[in-house]
């Protein structure tokens, strides 16, 4: 039986080259330039998530911050790993003070908090399970609950978001 895939799966294909960056032409390198590393300039490293940078688009969460999940995502999704994205979507979560009451904006609506869920398959030998990535961007640490089947793990999926607890 064919496994499923997921909208976000990687497909055989040709290479592409992203919109962002036309192709770099073939050659060799000038003698004494080192290869740069990838990504590295553009990381944003733990102490960089509390730089002052702009929210994004009405929530507590700031620009570094989801920089930062970009690069956690990536590194949790090498290939060494086993995990493959199947789906995935952002949510504006509720933030919520610690006596449980909504927490205000100055404008009367409720704060809320960019947080990213992912569903993705991990192969561990022959066995299938279906993970449930939530991230809480701009907090440390993630939920990772396995499901054996994947409908139950997109009945989680698109369970209401969660409130997020910050002090």
């Amino acid at each position: 039986m064919p496994r499923p895939r997921g909208p976000l799966e990687r497909k055989p294909s040709t290479p592409q080259h992203s919109c962002a960056q036309p192709p770099q032409k073939q050659g060799r390198r000038s003698a004494g330039r080192p290869k740069p590393k990838p990504g590295k300039a553009d990381a944003i490293t733990l102490a960089g998530l509390y730089l002052p940078s702009p929210s994004i688009a009405n929530t507590c969460t700031t620009h570094n911050q989801m920089l930062f999940w970009v690069d956690l995502f990536a590194r949790m999704h090498r290939p060494s790993l086993g995990y493959v994205p199947y789906e995935m979507k952002t949510l504006d979560c509720p933030v919520i003070n610690t006596d449980g009451s909504l927490r205000m904006r100055s404008d009367g609506r409720p704060e809320t908090m960019r947080c990213v869920r992912e569903v993705a398959r991990h192969t561990i030998g022959d066995r299938v399970e279906w993970v449930i990535f939530s991230w809480n961007i701009g907090q440390v640490g993630i939920a990772m609950p396995s499901f054996p089947t994947l409908d139950e793990a997109m009945a989680h999926y698109n369970a209401p978001p969660s409130p997020v607890l910050l002090p």
